[in-house]
């Protein structure tokens, strides 16, 4: 998903870019909003599946927030 942001040319994408070119990892919170942007897609409108992500809690806690910011949330939950 972060490199189909980086080849959409989004402002997120470009800012992932960069990072990414610097060999770092992409911080978190802006994998999160990268992992979120499709769930305002026409496409991900009857549901969306998300498959091995998030990992960690924070990004669980982080993922809720977005989505909820977004006026969604989660349904089911695998583990």
């Amino acid at each position: 998903m972060l490199r189909e942001a980086v080849a959409a040319g989004t402002k997120t994408g470009l800012h992932v870019s960069e990072i990414m070119d610097r060999g770092e990892l992409v911080p978190g919170d802006i994998v999160v909003t990268v992992v979120a942007d499709p769930v305002d897609h026409s496409d991900a409108a009857n549901g969306f599946v998300l498959d091995g992500f998030p990992r960690p809690l924070v990004q669980a806690e982080a993922l809720d927030d977005e989505l909820c910011q977004r006026g969604l949330k989660l349904d089911p939950v695998l583990s």
